[in-house]
């Protein structure tokens, strides 16, 4: 007969498994996205260094809008 809390126990830890597994592939999405959404500011300044400001300020509160901290969002 199997011990039923060997299989509560492994039950646990492929469930831990999974959960890290799923944040970790979370956290490497939201780092890939931030990356090229910052590669596209860099490309934005490249072809209009005019625009820079506007463009620093727009990416700016965008990410700032995402942000999980207690303070509320800047506006746009």
């Amino acid at each position: 007969m199997v011990d039923q809390n060997l299989v509560n126990a492994i039950i646990t830890a492929g469930a831990l498994a999974a959960g890290g597994v799923i944040l970790g592939g979370a956290a490497v999405g939201a780092g890939i996205g931030n990356g090229l959404a910052g590669s596209k500011l860099v490309e934005g300044i490249a072809r209009q260094p005019e625009a820079a400001n506007r463009l620093l300020q727009r990416a700016s509160g965008a990410t700032n809008s995402f942000d999980c901290s207690d303070h509320p969002p800047s506006p746009m």
